[in-house]
């Protein structure tokens, strides 16, 4: 039975809604959930995924949409008591500086109410997003935009306007920042401290930030860029603002610089900028070769995220002893298992973890747009990322299967948990090795200990990093000696 609930004029961002839908699937009378709004792109999304009633059809872009398939005699007053505890009930929103009796509707409107405003954090539907940037840029804001589906030009003008007035736009589909101790999107409860991140990659971010933070090293601030900043269209506008603005930030000694592969003379122009900062830079280009031209001066350079908290911490004047290569016992596995394959929710952490397993593995991206359009990130919800363990599982040449667990805000609430009867259901059937790295630190909401805890119980070999995780899966593959491997 299908069931569309749509009530007009009720906005709500796509963070909130993807919470909400969290919330409903883990009722086991419903089959299929959406709740978004009712966009001409999102209503083509109830259809494509059989949600469709006449109720739909003349939804607007600011009626929210409450669709979910269920057994014949389901009381769905239950789908509503829990949309309306999420939304209106949470105590996030009881603590708003902006009471939801009073909630402005337009950044002009919020500015009036608190003239103290300086960022404004951007969660729309794209075709909405750059006009509400701009009118955030006008009022001298700084802009944090998670919406993606904006047009490359629009992101180009938003970010030379921010230029001109020497303010961040960070994004748009810009997932992680810590700005002033707050972290914002996908963030981490990390340690505050003297090192400073700017990225076009939110889990490669996420990751560094974790890393430093169980050496006791802790973030001055962390600038997310947007995944499109450094192309040739875009010339890399955020990041050398972000580069700029960590330059002049008096609590920040060491900086960090972070993207997945960028255009070759966008690379050269952030260098250039680089060398004028008298700061000690880390530089990690995923899948780029170091710079010879700049042997000379105060930038190092990294092959992977874990390489870049490292050198950081050197830097730091702290040891990196917590990143040496765990031992492994010895696996035996069978002829027809030669076949690495890496479920990641990371988009940085899956492109790491390719270049270090080589092309002859596969490694997925769960959290590309092709498996999230019109579905909550697997950092929300892994249900689809589980699925494909099963599907794995399955198959003869499977030998290891390589993941991620990304915790922090925003994330799900237990995701090893959610995951480790998957696990262990597998293991009961057939021998797999199972490695994971966790991507978080101890003051999460799930807490980085009790999730590792969760997952050795089920056999799977916890990674301190990424990048050691999957070195370790290499290793194995290649019969090679673990003992004195190193980072």
């Amino acid at each position: 039975m299908i069931t569309i609930i749509v009530k007009e004029n009720a906005y709500f961002d796509s963070i909130t809604l993807m919470k909400v839908s969290q919330e409903l699937r883990k009722i086991k009378a419903l089959r299929e959930v959406q709740v978004v709004m009712g966009t001409d792109h999102n209503r083509s999304l109830l259809k494509n995924s059989n949600l469709w009633s006449d109720e739909a059809k003349n939804a607007k872009a600011n009626d929210l949409c409450i669709a979910f398939s269920s057994k014949i005699g389901f009381n769905k007053q239950e789908v509503l008591k829990i949309v309306e505890d999420v939304l209106y009930g949470h105590q996030e929103a009881k603590k708003s500086a902006f009471p939801l009796e009073n909630r402005p509707k337009t950044i002009a409107n919020a500015v009036a109410q608190n003239a103290n405003i300086n960022l404004a954090f951007i969660s729309v539907p794209g075709e909405y997003a750059a006009y509400e940037a701009k009118c955030a840029l006008n009022k001298n804001i700084n802009v944090m935009m998670f919406s993606d589906n904006v047009s490359i030009a629009d992101e180009k003008k938003l970010k030379q306007i921010a230029a001109k007035k020497n303010l961040l736009m960070m994004g748009p589909d810009c997932g992680t920042a810590i700005i002033n101790g707050i972290g914002l999107g996908f963030s981490n409860k990390v340690r505050s401290g003297n090192i400073g991140i700017v990225g076009a990659s939110g889990t490669g971010i996420q990751e560094i930030s974790i890393l430093l933070d169980r050496l006791g090293l802790g973030i001055s601030q962390a600038i997310g860029t947007g995944s499109r900043d450094l192309k040739k269209e875009i010339g890399a506008l955020s990041m050398k603002q972000g580069l700029k603005l960590l330059a002049g930030d008096v609590q920040t000694e060491i900086i960090i610089i972070v993207s997945k592969p960028p255009d070759d003379q966008v690379a050269k122009d952030i260098l250039q900028q680089a060398v004028a900062i008298k700061k000690p830079i880390v530089v990690c280009f995923l899948g780029k070769e170091e710079d010879s031209n700049m042997m000379d001066h105060h930038i190092s350079f990294a092959g992977n995220l874990t390489q870049s908290a490292s050198k950081a911490a050197r830097l730091a004047g702290v040891s990196d002893h917590l990143f040496d290569f765990p031992k492994i016992p010895d696996y035996f596995l069978q002829k027809s298992q030669k076949k690495i394959y890496g479920l990641f929710c990371g988009g940085t952490l899956c492109i790491e973890a390719q270049n270090m397993i080589g092309p002859q593995h596969t490694c997925i991206d769960f959290g590309d747009d092709k498996y999230t359009r019109g579905k909550p990130h697997p950092m929300i919800d892994p249900t689809p990322r589980n699925e494909a363990f099963m599907e794995l599982a399955a198959k003869d040449d499977t030998a290891i299967i390589l993941f991620d667990i990304v915790l922090g805000f925003g994330s799900h609430e237990d995701p090893a948990s959610n995951l480790s009867p998957i696990i262990q259901k597998i293991n009961d059937r057939k021998k797999i090795i199972f490695i994971a790295s966790v991507c978080g630190c101890e003051k999460d909401p799930q807490c980085y200990s009790d999730q590792v805890n969760k997952l050795k119980s089920v056999g799977v070999i916890v990674a301190p990093s990424n990048a050691i995780a999957a070195q370790i899966a290499q290793s194995i593959i290649n019969n090679k000696s673990l003992a004195k491997h190193k980072v």
